[in-house]
């Protein structure tokens, strides 16, 4: 007769709050029991959503006996973030994995959802009782972690120069580190004038995101593209100056300082303050007030025909500009 197992998850963080917004959640396994060389999946789900919420990105560690639980899957047919890219990566010293999803739209939760599906073969040297145990939940689930240092730094990058027809690269840059600062994941997005540059690549290339899966989108609509990068093995630790990564423009014109705006700063870079100090010697913005929005969710868009800058997105902040 078979020996029967039974195999349970076990989160060591199960309920979190969000301040702000306020919202509470649980994040919680099935248990489910299986038989040797048998493999199993396990539903793990997201229940009690007190206010929706968006998820983009989310990471989380899976630590579990790899002498008795093996060939360690991640399945998102019918869950929550169907479509997402999936990396699973080891972690330091250990047999425990790094899982990172990207979804390219956000998806908000309202109701009770299956999140994922882990899945693994049981081993016959496997307990009656084994666990996996997911932990470190990152991104757009963090608050399932406890404490999260505040950081204290600044993103931003150089202004594009060149001749017309040219293509020019421009590095963006950590710089200000007030304490070490770990880089698993990061999100932004960057925004530019059409009529000048014309977005054509990203480059690693000496940077901190030479070792980094880079996801990227392109609205030439809006003029903004989106960034998303994960390590590919363990988080980048930060203590000093360094270049984040570095974007390439198609001058559409000769240009002497032309600015390129970064906003929606997400998962492991959602602290940065947001720095203004590149708008060109001639625009000076005075007396800048936002009573409606958050003006650390506010961008700058130039408009060269009225040299007007807008702080914030369109409907709540407000716009002043004054030429030098």
């Amino acid at each position: 007769m078979k020996k029967h197992w039974f195999c349970t998850l076990y989160f060591l963080i199960v309920f979190s709050l969000f301040l702000p917004p306020a919202f509470a959640y649980q994040i919680f396994s099935d248990p489910i029991s299986g038989d040797p060389e048998e493999d199993i999946c396990v539903p793990i789900h997201i229940t009690d959503i007190d206010d929706p919420f968006n998820i983009k990105t989310i990471g989380f560690d899976v630590e579990y006996n790899p002498n008795h639980l093996s060939n360690i899957q991640l399945k998102t047919d019918d869950t929550l973030i169907k479509g997402a890219i999936a990396i699973v990566s080891p972690l330091e010293n250990k047999p425990d994995k790094k899982v990172t999803f990207f979804l390219s739209d956000p998806v908000t939760i309202t109701d009770d959802a299956i999140l994922v599906n882990i899945c693994f073969s049981i081993g016959d040297n496997a307990l009656e009782s084994e666990s996996i145990t997911l932990t470190n939940f990152q991104d757009d689930i963090a608050g399932a972690n406890v404490d999260i240092p505040e950081f204290e730094y600044r993103i931003f990058s150089d202004p594009v120069r060149g001749n017309f027809n040219e293509e020019q690269c421009v590095p963006i840059r950590i710089t200000d580190i007030k304490n070490s600062l770990e880089i698993h994941q990061f999100g932004f997005d960057i925004t530019y004038n059409r009529h000048h540059l014309n977005y054509i690549r990203f480059n690693t290339a000496e940077s901190l995101s030479k070792d980094y899966t880079i996801e990227t989108s392109v609205n030439e609509e809006t003029s903004q593209v989106t960034f998303d990068g994960t390590a590919s093995s363990i988080p980048i630790a930060i203590t000093e100056d360094t270049i984040l990564i570095n974007t390439c423009f198609k001058l559409e014109k000769a240009l002497e300082s032309e600015p390129i705006t970064l906003t929606g700063f997400r998962e492991d870079i959602d602290r940065a303050n947001i720095d203004y100090s590149n708008l060109p010697s001639s625009y000076l913005s005075q007396n800048i007030s936002n009573e409606d929005s958050d003006i650390g969710e506010c961008f700058i868009q130039l408009i060269t025909v009225d040299f007007s800058v807008f702080f914030g997105n369109q409907k709540n902040c407000l716009k002043r500009s004054s030429p030098r």
